[in-house]
């Protein structure tokens, strides 16, 4: 069994791989994973295996593809760890995070880059959307009209490490927002010239940066 972090195990079987579907009274009931794609010919190859995990009680019926790698698995863990790291690490960037989980992958799962499983693993530029979307299932919901946007929550109003951040907010009509840091006042305070730049695309459909 192969149980990556994820809400139910996989199973490796003869070359194929899979998911947990439902209990039976006498065992439990697998199906291939790619019984559900959206890319490849979807497989309804199925399994049973004992609740123990030590026997196979139904042999597999025939998958419509061919045997994956040997690394197909580790692959899969790997994908799933990055998708909740992506969740629950939102200061990270998705593509740190998919570098790093590649990494340990071949460190401590001994995945060989070779080409079975260089096909297998996810290109970011390929996975960018999923990750995305996964990630802005738990950012905050964003406002239709300014009274929407409360920013009394303690993650908009200081720095990581506590300190005040949100300089002022003028809540009315043409409701204006600034951060700005002590520190980064203080540099502005002594610098003779300003230069201005910023990411303008990425500010909220509201508001103008």
């Amino acid at each position: 069994m192969v149980k990556p972090t994820k809400l139910h195990d996989m199973l490796v079987y003869d070359g194929h791989m899979y998911q947990y579907c439902k209990p039976n009274v006498a065992d439990d009931y697998y199906r291939c994973c790619q019984s559900r794609s959206k890319v490849m010919a979807k497989c309804s190859a199925s399994i049973n295996i004992s609740k123990d995990k030590t026997r196979v009680t139904k042999e597999p019926t025939a998958h419509n593809h061919l045997k994956q790698s040997a690394s197909a698995p580790i692959v899969k863990r790997l994908r799933n760890n990055t998708k909740l790291r992506v969740i629950n690490e939102p200061k990270n960037k998705p593509n740190t995070i998919l570098l790093e989980e590649v990494g340990k992958s071949c460190r401590e799962d001994n995945l060989k880059i070779d080409d079975g499983s260089a096909k297998l693993i996810p290109n970011y530029n390929g996975f960018k959307r999923s990750l995305y979307r996964y990630r802005n299932k738990v950012k905050p919901i964003e406002p239709q009209v300014t009274d929407e946007i409360n920013l009394t929550d303690y993650r908009f109003i200081n720095t990581n490490d506590a300190k005040r951040y949100k300089l002022f907010d003028t809540l009315d009509d043409t409701r204006m927002i600034c951060y700005a840091s002590n520190i980064g006042l203080e540099i502005l305070s002594k610098s003779t010239e300003w230069h201005a730049d910023g990411t303008f695309k990425s500010a909220p459909r509201k508001y103008k940066q």
